[in-house]
This record gives C-alpha cells, sequence and structure tokens, in this order.
C-alpha cells in the first residue's frame, strides 16, 4: 500500500506504523523455509493500528479475575497490570492466554510503536488477542515517552516488562524459556532492542526483578528503525514531518535521545545493530518496499549484519507498502508472524502423516488417501477431507497436503482423497469416491481420534464441486456407490468450497470466449458427464445448487473475481440458492483474483478457512 498523504505519516509517527486498508496487492511468491531466511520480495499486510493520543491510564492496580469477552470466546484476560516502575511513573500492561489447555505457554510480548512520543497499548489488542488463541501468553505493554522521558527510559520499560512476566512464569502458565517480543515502527525497534541487547550492554534500568533475564527468544520487527547513524526519510515527506517535529527527523531524534547527533556514541546505543552478534535470536521483518519514513535500507542494513553474524533472520518486503499495511497484506504477515513463533517458541512436533491408506474400491481402482494428523493433544479432533481439483481428469492427493498441515496444526484430523478420473470413470464415480472416503474415516473414527460428528470438506475448483456434493447431497439421490463402509452415513457438517462450479446448466458460455476453450470445455464436459447437453436429467443431477435445502450445511464460497474459467456468477448462484433456502452462507470475492491464488491472498484465505471450519466444527454439536 502507498501512502499518498504526508500528513498520514506524521498521524502514523504520533500513532503507531499503521495505516488506511489497503486494496489487495498481486499476489506474491510464496516463500521458502530456510534456517537462514534471505531477503525477498513479497506481499503481504498491516502493521497494528495505534491512538494518535498518548495513554493515561485510569487504574493502577492488578485484575485478578480474567475479564469475559464476546470478542474473545477461549482467551482469559486481564488489563492494568502494573509491571514495573519508570521513575515515578506506574507501567502498565494488558495480558492474554488461552483459556483452556495444560500450558506452561511461550509468551510474546507486543509493543506499541509512535515514534516513541505517543501510541497506546490497547492497539495491539487484536494482535494479543491471536497471540492467545493460537496458544501464546502475549502481552501488549505500555512504556514512558519523549520528550519528557529520553532514551534510554523506552527499552528500560520493555525490559522491565519482560522481567516482570517471567517472575510470574508459574503464576500465568508461562514457559519462561520460550519468550519472543513483536512490534511496529517504534515498537519494532524497542523489540529488537529485547532481542539484541545482552546484560552487560547496561540498560536494563531498575523497575523492578532485576533476578530475571530480559533477553527474547525470538524478535518479529515491522517497520522499525535499526540505524540511526544511515537513517533519512525521503525528500518528499520532509516538509510535512517538519510541521511536527521542528527539524524533521532530527528534531523527533533529538527529542528521544537527547541530540540530533547520528555520529554520537547516544545514536549508536540506541541502534540495534550496533548489538547483533552470533549468539543472537531469530529476528523476522516485514517492511513495506515504499515506506519513506523507515526506507527499505534500515531493513537491509540490519539483514546483512544477521547474516554475517550467522543469526538465523527473514527479511519479507511488502511490495507496494508504505510506513504500514492494509488488508489483504495484514493478515499475510499475521501468519509470518504466528509461522515464525511457533517454530522459533514452540518447537512443535510435526503433524503425522500417512500415506497411501486404501480406503475402499471404485469398480477394479483402489481408492487411497493420504492422512495427516496432531501430534499434540487428546482428540477426538474434527476431521477435514480435502479433494483436489484437475477438471476431474487429473490431479494429486498430495497436492493437498500443504492445507492438510496447516489444518492438522489447528487441531484437526485432515485427509487428502484419491478419487476416480474421467474419460476413464464418468460421473457419479467422482463423488462416490468422494463420499466413500468419509464413511471410512466415520468407520475408524476411534482409530483415527476423530470425532464422526465433527466432519467437513474442502476443495478446489472440481474439488470444490465435489465438496458442495459432499454437504449438499442427501442418501435418498442415490450416488452413495457401493465403495464400502455403506453403514457410515456420507454427509458432512461444513463445506469451503474454492472456486468450484456449481451450476452446469448456466454460467459457462463465457468460456467459449476463450481461445481454443470452446472445444476443451466441451470435451471436458463430454468425458466428465458423458454429454454436452446442457439441458439433460445429468447436467442437473451434477450441479449443487439442485441439491439445496434448509438443513443443509453451512458453507463457505471462494471465488476470484476475474475468473474465466469458473465464472465468479456460479459462486453468486450458489450464495443465492443457498440463502433463499435459508441455508448459512458465506460469499468471500477475491478482487482481482483468477481461477486460484498464492501469497497473501493465500493466508488470508486459510485464515477464513480455519476460522470458518473453527466455528462449525470445533463447537459442540447440536
Amino acid at each position: 500500500m502507498r501512502i499518498t498523504s504526508v500528513s498520514i505519516l506524521i498521524l502514523t509517527l504520533l500513532g503507531a506504523c499503521s495505516a488506511p486498508p489497503a486494496e489487495p496487492a498481486p499476489a506474491a511468491p510464496r516463500q521458502t523455509e530456510a534456517k537462514q531466511e534471505q531477503p525477498a520480495p513479497a506481499a503481504a499486510e498491516q502493521q497494528p493500528p495505534a491512538p494518535t493520543t498518548a495513554e493515561k491510564p485510569k487504574e493502577k492496580t492488578v485484575s485478578n479475575e480474567p475479564e469475559s469477552s464476546e470478542e474473545a470466546p477461549g482467551v482469559d484476560i486481564r488489563k492494568n497490570i502494573v509491571y514495573g516502575k519508570g521513575g515515578d511513573v506506574d507501567l502498565m500492561l494488558d495480558l492474554a492466554r488461552p483459556a483452556e489447555g495444560d500450558g506452561p505457554f511461550p509468551l510474546v510480548v507486543c509493543i506499541h510503536g509512535g515514534g516513541w512520543h505517543g501510541g497506546a497499548r490497547q492497539a495491539h489488542h487484536p494482535e494479543m488477542l491471536l497471540l492467545a488463541r493460537n496458544g501464546y501468553v502475549a502481552a501488549t505493554v505500555s512504556y514512558r515517552f519523549a520528550p519528557k522521558h529520553k532514551f534510554p527510559a523506552q527499552v528500560c520499560d520493555v525490559k522491565c516488562a519482560v522481567r516482570y512476566l517471567r517472575s510470574r512464569a508459574a503464576e500465568l502458565n508461562i514457559n519462561p524459556k520460550r519468550v519472543g517480543a513483536a512490534g511496529g515502527s517504534a515498537g519494532g525497534h524497542l523489540a529488537l532492542m529485547l532481542g539484541l541487547m545482552n546484560p552487560e550492554d547496561d540498560l536494563e534500568g531498575d523497575g523492578g526483578n532485576p533476578d530475571q533475564p530480559s533477553k527474547v527468544q525470538a524478535v518479529a520487527n515491522f517497520c522499525g528503525p535499526t540505524d540511526f547513524k544511515t537513517w533519512r526519510v525521503w525528500p518528499s515527506i520532509a516538509p510535512e514531518l517538519e510541521k511536527g517535529f521542528p527539524g524533521g527527523l532530527s528534531g523527533l531524534v533529538k527529542n528521544f535521545l537527547g541530540t540530533a547527533d547520528c555520529e554520537s556514541e547516544i545514536a549508536r546505543k540506541a541502534s540495534p545493530t550496533s548489538y547483533v552478534g552470533k549468539g543472537d535470536p531469530p529476528v523476522l521483518t516485514a517492511t513495506g518496499q515504499e515506506d519513506p519514513l523507515v526506507p527499505l535500507q534500515q531493513a537491509e542494513l540490519l539483514h546483512e549484519r544477521l547474516r554475517k553474524a550467522g543469526v538465523a533472520e527473514r527479511l519479507v518486503v511488502l511490495k507496494g507498502a508504505g510506513h504500514g499495511w492494509g488488508e489483504p497484506q495484514k493478515t499475510y504477515t499475521d501468519h509470518l508472524m504466528l509461522e515464525f513463533f511457533d517454530r522459533h517458541l514452540k518447537g512443535a512436533p510435526r503433524p503425522e502423516l500417512k500415506q497411501d491408506i486404501v480406503y475402499g474400491k471404485g469398480a477394479d481402482v483402489d481408492l487411497k488417501l493420504d492422512l495427516v494428523r496432531p501430534t499434540t493433544g487428546t482428540g477426538p479432533y474434527p476431521a477435514v477431507v480435502c479433494i483436489h481439483g484437475g477438471g476431474w481428469t487429473m490431479g494429486n492427493k498430495s497436492s493437498y497436503r500443504s492445507i492438510a498441515r496447516l489444518l492438522a496444526n489447528n487441531g484437526y484430523v485432515a485427509v487428502t482423497i484419491q478419487y476416480r478420473f474421467s474419460p476413464d470413470y464418468a460421473f457419479p464415480a467422482q463423488i462416490e469416491d468422494c463420499k466413500c472416503a468419509v464413511r471410512y474415516v466415520r468407520a475408524h473414527a476411534e482409530e483415527l481420534n476423530v470425532d464422526p460428528k465433527r466432519v467437513g470438506a474442502v476443495g478446489s475448483s472440481a474439488g470444490g464441486h465435489l465438496s458442495l456434493l459432499l454437504g449438499l447431497m442427501n442418501p435418498e439421490d442415490g450416488l452413495e456407490g457401493s465403495g464400502g463402509w455403506q453403514d457410515q452415513p456420507s454427509k458432512v457438517q461444513a463445506v469451503v468450497n474454492h472456486y468450484g462450479p456449481t451450476d452446469f446448466t448456466v454460467g459457462f458460455t463465457s468460456l467459449h470466449k476463450l481461445p481454443g476453450m470452446k472445444f476443451a470445455s466441451t470435451v471436458a464436459l463430454a468425458q466428465f458427464l458423458g454429454t454436452i447437453d446442457m439441458n439433460s436429467p445429468e447436467f442437473k443431477r451434477v450441479s449443487p445448487v439442485n441439491h439445496i435445502d434448509r438443513g443443509d450445511p453451512p458453507v463457505l464460497t471462494l471465488h476470484g473475481s476475474d475468473d474465466t474459467l469458473v465464472p465468479v456468477e456460479q459462486a453468486k448462484r450458489l450464495d443465492a440458492a443457498l440463502k433463499k433456502a435459508g441455508a448459512p452462507s458465506t460469499l468471500v470475492i477475491l478482487k482481482g483474483a483468477h481461477h486460484g491464488w498464492g501469497g497473501e491472498k493465500r493466508a488470508y484465505t486459510n485464515r477464513l478457512m480455519l476460522e470458518f471450519f473453527d466455528k462449525h466444527l470445533k463447537a459442540p454439536p447440536k
């Protein structure tokens, strides 16, 4: 996202590294994993917003009881906890932790931005709750502001917060050896200082709990300054910055450090780059490619030094983003943060994978599935059947393995299934196989540690079509097949449909406008259905819209606005038909997306999928 109004930048300094929501950016390539990750351009999302006024805590007492919130199911929240003393100032934090689970949980300290001059810890409540829902104790902290309180007051305060939380590890169910820090803009700078500084650097302060260490084990930095000696803003924003801080950046730095001399010893001591060493914890940085306030060079300099020191690091550059970014990039960087902390703070075992399990027989074909399930927790878990696409003529069950792992990491048993292809096997062979897979899972529920009453389906394109039929068809429709486990039901309790065809009798004429597609689409449909007559009974029987009734399970449909293979009108027809019947339906149209997507759009839709299944499969059955 590009910030076009310089005045917004001044508000950003006074509030946090945030910005208005942006239009979706072009999909970015997926990042590859490595122990030491190299800088790579990518698209992502926004950093947490913060108010533009300095916070003024109203209370100075600890809230000892968890706060119930409809917006935070499964999370205990405590607010206005005094964690230490900064001079004559009571320093406060808010805290959220999982309401269930054994623990002890890793801890993440969230630090707001605001140019060290303002902001509020409450700005990070969304991130605090996100972390708590994903198995972390999370705290968002206040600290003293410049110009009244100059560096190192801010660093001393956040170090005090870490020490306080470690000192209460048993009470708060925290693992004190697994602590991370995350922050945006000035908060990113302070998070880096928590990770890179050592006790001998002598900036611990005297806020309390001096027997506890303040160094953290992982840092997520969003567009934070890293080196005061080389920090320069873009000339285009200098005049407006001058209005907020006489002297511009020099005035801001002087308020914070007590001097505008970037060559001074205090400027060196305030720079995270000064503390990089071989034993430092891993660092994730996400920054805007077009950030005029904390330019990309600040992140590049830090990560160059981290690489030279042999420190695990990852730099993600967000195409078109400025100092802060909006959706869908925000969801993408939230995903990166969770993935990063999971890897470095949880050290959780990988899900169990079992391959090529024969789940049934389709004519003379052994039907196989791969199973991915959690290796932590007790179960029984909800199950999700994952169905690949490929025009009913091709594809591989392994193409859905990354989704299956994502589901398993979030408490689901996931199975990715093989099914028979046309032209060798025409419809209804494909749906018969999918139904057989569901019946197999239910028949082996005890062995697989599955709750047979909580089964969902997800698929893409042809797989989306088949997942819809699993949710919308009933036994009396007569398409159960004879693959096995006939005593088990095949209808699922929730469906996520990625751009699947929904009504074969209409909506495909746009294909004929594409070069070569008239012939290709005609052949594909003829091979799949045995006919190209859209008025035939087979075209109606294969269409999910013709199997809708009021008792159907909830459906989430995700579709690209510019899909030319399965036009978005197909998704709209399904959504309208479900709602007309009184069945629960959610339609999300991704602007500018085609028949499939990646990068930040994929992270966004993965989040929607997980939230949908959590709501409908993890809640107690009605």
